[in-house]
């Protein structure tokens, strides 16, 4: 069954009012834009709602740096353009030259994935700056019936096939939007075409070296001369898993970790009392909310697959890794990180914002996103330009390093030169993200707390702010 087509005005329109009458206003959105036909067209029919409506509207735009500089300077002037035609601000962020390949190879990714990891960083980045609740993408039904039929490819179960959602958190007040995911890209471009709004074509969508780009073009189209109609399957497959995930979701919703800190119990009974499939996205919660799952690193569900059977698991350690452990106590399911409890061997803690982490050194540190209790006691605030996720928490290494405002220092010169005691220094906490260290912790081990500032630590994302609050 043919899904029905709309004009992208109306349908970008009724889904920005949805959303603003749920927020009882209308909020400061962020347009991503590449230049493309199916952001350009989001582009304007977001800037026709705003003119109408007197919604605060903003590009912005991020260069990955994987296409020669011509292309992208081609890109920029359209989208210069567009700001210009319908008076909006356009924010800009761009990659280090390599660092995608880079982060990449890294992480034992695909680029495209290393690729989204940055362009959502830099979302995230400048919907901060603009004070932005809600980021509206381009994606559209051609995207949809992509997304289903690569994940077909890997073999996903049932719940993995409910494509996109139209509505995405990406962090706290901050909402990834997709208004034209029953419109298909040639509709776009016709639209664009009929109202003379030109775009820029991306000669990377033509390279099959992408996944997304091979069932794009050359599996779809098999498909669909052999299969007529193949496109509206697979979307009805997608609405059925869907649905399927959403009566999940809403079971998993009632298994009931009970959470102290860092640690999470349940009764073994009521855990495997729920069909599996929430059982499944309960676990995938609680990994989120620990800072296990990234976009570029996912955990598959057999990392999950001891709880998933019908019996219940013996007792001892069920499942570790990622730095946390799930084991049987008696009669409890529980789950906690995998601390070396032996501080000679140091430690390494993955920060989520807001949730306290205990130390083997029995101090208790809490990272939290945005100002928060400057003025109180034992806390210190880092602020910095992009931090590159993960943000964790660790003892001092031989050879980190932290940018002050006298230049690049070894954390051991600056222990040393604030007479912390060396049986004390390995014991020292810092906070580092990808790229190295961000704060020295020195107070907890006797010395003066040390923070990177953002004016030097690194440039292009715009400035975040967190606050570290740390106890005995």
């Amino acid at each position: 069954m043919s899904l029905p087509r709309m004009d992208p005005p109306d349908l970008v329109a009724a889904s920005m009012r949805r959303l603003a009458a749920d927020a009882g206003r209308d909020e400061t959105v962020l347009a991503a834009v590449s230049g493309g036909a199916d952001s350009t067209a989001l582009l304007v029919a977001l800037a026709e709602y705003a003119q109408a409506s007197g919604m605060r509207l903003t590009m912005c735009h991020f260069n990955h740096r994987l296409r020669p500089a011509p292309e992208h300077e081609s890109d920029l002037a359209h989208l210069r353009d567009l700001a210009g035609r319908y008076h909006l601000p356009l924010v800009i962020g761009e990659a280090a030259a390599g660092e995608i390949v880079a982060a990449a190879r890294e992480r034992r990714c695909g680029v495209e994935a290393a690729a989204r990891d940055a362009r959502y960083r830099f979302f995230r980045a400048a919907a901060r700056v603009t004070g932005a609740r809600w980021i509206c993408t381009g994606h559209t039904r051609d995207d949809q019936v992509e997304t289903v039929l690569l994940a077909l490819e890997r073999g996903v179960g049932a719940l993995g096939l409910g494509g996109i959602p139209e509505l995405r958190p990406l962090a706290p007040g901050l909402v990834v939007v997709r208004p034209l995911l029953d419109v298909d890209r040639q509709d776009l471009e016709g639209f664009l075409t009929e109202i003379g709004i030109p775009w820029t074509e991306d000669p990377t969508n033509r390279s099959e070296a992408h996944a997304r780009n091979r069932i794009r073009n050359r599996v779809l189209p098999a498909l669909e001369r052999a299969v007529p109609g193949i496109r509206d399957a697979v979307l009805e497959i997608r609405e059925h898993a869907a649905s399927e995930r959403a009566a999940a979701a809403r079971e998993a919703a009632r298994i009931g970790w009970e959470r102290s800190g860092e640690r999470a119990t349940i009764d073994c009974r009521e855990f495997f009392a729920a069909p599996t499939a929430a059982r499944l996205l309960s676990l995938y919660e609680e990994s989120r909310r620990r800072g296990m799952n990234r976009p570029s690193s996912r955990i598959p569900g057999r990392f999950f697959a001891a709880l998933l059977g019908e019996s219940l698991p013996r007792s001892g350690t069920i499942i570790s890794g990622r730095g946390q452990v799930i084991r049987r106590e008696a009669d409890l399911l529980v789950w906690e990180p995998d601390v070396v409890r032996h501080t000679d061997y140091g430690y390494l803690r993955s920060v989520v914002p807001g949730l306290p982490l205990s130390l083997p050194t029995g101090h208790v540190i809490t990272v939290h996103a945005g100002e928060k209790g400057v003025t109180e006691p034992g806390t210190i605030v880092i602020e910095l330009n992009g931090a590159q996720e993960p943000l964790v928490v660790r003892s001092y290494r031989a050879g980190d390093r932290v940018q002050t405002a006298g230049g690049s220092r070894t954390v051991a010169s600056v222990l040393s030169d604030q007479k912390v005691p060396v049986a004390q220094r390995r014991l020292t906490p810092v906070i580092a993200d990808r790229l190295g260290v961000l704060a020295v912790l020195s107070g907890l081990t006797g010395g003066q707390n040390v923070a990177t500032s953002g004016d030097f630590r690194r440039a292009g994302e715009g400035p975040s702010v967190f606050s570290v609050t740390y106890s005995e």
